[in-house]
């Protein structure tokens, strides 16, 4: 499984034809993609199966046949398949993808959470408006030769509160091992709602009906079936258990109605009713007229999360205390932010086997080791409910494909800035994003680059955009774009890129004022000076006056390291000054044009001599203005803050910490003395130099603290404070900081 997922993260940016957009589901075996069809410009999910070998010609035959029968189905409750095809990727395994409509309205996984956030189950109404639609849908493809073999609420998609689409037909079958399938036949779908006969490798259409039922039990009596600790035990009960009584967990339903749903659960394919649609509508003639609604629910029958698992892997089974989390969601739905919504990206637990085989008539049992090696735990339960993390993440975004290498708000107002390495720029609206939103307001394909670095103009008039170009580190010249506030086109005047004559990379970006952008740069590699660094600056007013930076290395210290992070350079907050940080000494002047030369004019030279073997890592200015501050890199972090008005080799403070710090960002806002430092574990941590030398607070980024924060970025109110981190996801946490009282 992590072969193909690093297969599938290595995938070009496009699939055939599509112009891959942010991936909008995920689940243990494939993706789903939100995609843009640039011939018929529209917008399209699509489904990347789990990598296989390019010589596996058997797969391939397997996935056309069913791709082809699958595509056939037409029916109104049925999501249609636009296209199908193959990607081959650069480790010589092939992607597979399944292309269809883009369904905004989620799935009913979500719906049921949805009433489940609130104690309730589904209305029996609505619950049979959906398995009656599902019913037909079932039967339809039935009547096609078509096994669906994975019927679960993750694969029906919901148009509109009233219109269910099931999907992934022929899934199942696809990834079915051909040779397991013939020889000792393997049962693949999911554990929870598998019929027996399927476990064995013998599904029927009669499968696609107990399963059916099973969501049927967990709709109207708000618990599954079955529901073991591990996928082997979940399909063992199948197999030789009877189904609970579905009263005993809602003793509002008619004995009519159990009588009728646990008929759909016979164990044996024959004794179940004759369809789908014969078995609903024998629910639904044993509801009618009987005055029984949605209740809620007691600690004695909290039903389980609806949240459903991804074809072939199960989950953990939350209960009422976890329905305040938010579910991934499995199939093509757009995110929903965090704590303004019921659903959510992140309930979902995945992994574990949900691919199980028999071996003939041995009944021995064995997971199918091409799709998962582990099993999954069943979730503890706990009562009452947890106390929210008062330190966890207000908001998480989720747009790009690989780890944010840059943020930065916009001075005017709370909207941010995002951009991964060969990925598109994005912008954030953070008081759009609180009310549920969860795409950015506005993407743009900007140029490919490594190392890409943003910088909002002072007046948030326009927004730079650094390193752009495949391989900026072996560019003769600098490449900068610059872009108007809303990303929608080029700043006016600028065509095309600024490029600066004798510079390769940028290694800091900040303005010195309202037209002026200045930049650190790496020497070209065929230069002279190839491992000292260059100023650089630019009038943007006068997009086409060439500016030839100069040497900074020598004169202003020991240079720059290969790794140098984006905070080398800073503006002080009025303007005036620039700060830029080298080896063990921060030096501080100011920048000017003439002759169309950088004129650099040194003020203070702040010396580090406290250990030799220490390197400074980032400069960063205090909103009044007064003092710098940065942090060394030796074996450990440390942080000093400096007075550079008085030119001393000393700091006026020393902050204590034994991680080893990535970044560090400084509150903008006056009356907000706190700055930020990230570390190499992911750790968040806030301080406030007038309380002390110790942090007065740690951030907290749920399951994902503990990965590496590529980026740092604190709003211009001082308000909010961004990280990006490298997670599955690629995740960018955002932190309301004035409601914490730091």
């Amino acid at each position: 499984m992590r072969d193909g997922e690093a297969a599938q993260r290595t995938a070009a940016r496009s699939l055939g034809r599509y112009q891959i957009i942010r991936r909008i589901g995920r689940g243990g075996m494939g993706d789903v993609w939100l995609c843009d069809d640039p011939r018929l410009h529209r917008q399209v999910a699509i489904k990347t199966l789990p990598a296989q070998s390019q010589q596996d010609r058997e797969f391939a035959q397997r996935f056309e046949r069913e791709a082809q029968a699958s595509a056939a189905l037409g029916h109104p409750h049925i999501l249609p398949i636009y296209d199908y095809g193959e990607q081959p990727t650069t480790n010589g395994q092939i992607i597979t993808y399944i292309v269809m409509p883009y369904i905004s309205g989620g799935s009913l996984t979500e719906r049921i959470v949805a009433y489940q956030s609130q104690h309730m189950l589904m209305p029996p109404q609505e619950a049979i408006a959906y398995l009656l639609q599902a019913a037909e849908a079932t039967d339809y493809a039935h009547a096609q030769g078509i096994v669906h073999r994975d019927i679960k609420p993750g694969n029906m998609l919901l148009r509109d509160e009233r219109w269910l689409l099931l999907t992934d037909f022929g899934i199942a079958q696809i990834l079915s091992n051909a040779e397991n399938v013939t020889q000792t036949g393997a049962g693949i779908g999911t554990p929870e709602y598998m019929a027996p006969e399927q476990a064995e490798g013998k599904a029927e259409a009669a499968s696609d009906l107990y399963s059916l039922a099973v969501l049927a039990y967990y709709l109207l009596a708000g618990h599954l079936p079955f529901n073991a600790e591990t996928s082997y035990a979940t399909t063992i009960q199948h197999m030789t258990m009877p189904p609970p009584p579905p009263r005993q967990f809602n003793p509002a339903l008619p004995p009519a109605f159990e009588a009728a749903l646990l008929r759909g659960l016979a164990k044996h394919p024959a004794e179940r009713p004759a369809s789908a649609r014969v078995f609903v509508a024998s629910l639904q003639q044993a509801c009618a007229g009987t005055p029984f609604e949605a209740f809620m629910a007691s600690a004695a029958h909290a039903p389980v999360s609806a949240g459903q698992p991804n074809t072939f892997s199960t989950i953990t089974q939350p209960t009422i205390p976890e329905l305040n989390k938010q579910p991934e969601t499995d199939q093509n739905t757009p995110a929903h932010q965090p704590g303004n919504s019921p659903f959510s990206r992140r309930q979902l637990i995945m992994g574990g086997s949900a691919a199980l085989l028999v071996a003939g008539g041995l009944g021995t049992w064995a997971v199918v080791a091409k799709f998962h090696q582990t099993t999954t735990q069943k979730a503890q339960t706990s009562s009452p409910a947890p106390t929210p993390n008062p330190n966890g993440p207000d908001l998480i975004l989720q747009g790009h494909l690989k780890p944010a290498s840059s943020l930065a708000w916009s001075p005017k107002k709370n909207v941010l800035a995002s951009i991964a390495d060969q990925d598109d720029l994005l912008l954030w609206d953070i008081t759009r994003q609180q009310s549920g939103s969860p795409d950015p307001i506005a993407r743009r394909k900007a140029r490919k680059g490594s190392a890409m670095l943003l910088s909002w103009s002072p007046d948030g008039s326009m927004l730079a955009l650094a390193n752009t170009g495949e391989e900026p580190i072996s560019q003769d010249n600098a490449s900068i774009d610059f872009y108007t506030s809303d990303v929608s086109k080029f700043t006016p005047g600028f065509t095309s890129y600024a490029a600066g004559e004798g510079t390769s990379t940028v290694s800091g970006m900040c303005w010195a004022n309202k037209t002026t952008l200045v930049t650190v740069t790496r020497s070209p590699l065929n230069s002279n000076d190839s491992n000292h660094f260059r100023l650089w600056a630019m009038d943007i007013t006068q997009p086409n006056q060439p500016i030839k930076a100069i040497p900074i290395a020598g004169s202003l210290g020991d240079g720059f390291t290969l790794n140098t992070p984006p905070q080398q350079l800073a503006t002080s907050p009025d303007g005036a000054f620039i700060a830029i940080s080298l080896y063990n000494t921060i030096a501080i002047g100011k920048v000017s044009l003439a002759a169309n030369t950088v004129q650099w004019q040194q003020t203070s030279t702040l010396q580090f001599e406290k250990n030799a073997f220490a390197q400074s890592t980032g400069v960063f200015w205090e909103p009044d203005g007064r003092n710098v501050g940065t942090f060394y890199q030796s074996n450990v972090s440390s942080i000093y803050l400096w007075n550079w008005q008085n030119n001393q080799s000393t700091p006026i403070k020393e902050f204590d910490t034994d991680a080893k710090l990535i970044t560090m960002a400084w509150s903008p806002a006056p009356q907000h003395p706190l700055f930020a430092t990230a570390s190499m574990d992911g750790k968040v941590q806030i301080w406030n130099p007038n309380k002390g030398t110790t942090p007065v607070g740690t951030l907290n980024g749920g399951d994902i603290s503990n990965k590496k924060v590529t980026s740092l970025a604190w709003s211009s109110d001082g308000q909010w404070l961004a990280a990006g981190y490298d997670d599955n996801d690629t995740s960018i946490l955002v932190w309301n900081i004035q409601r914490r009282g730091f």
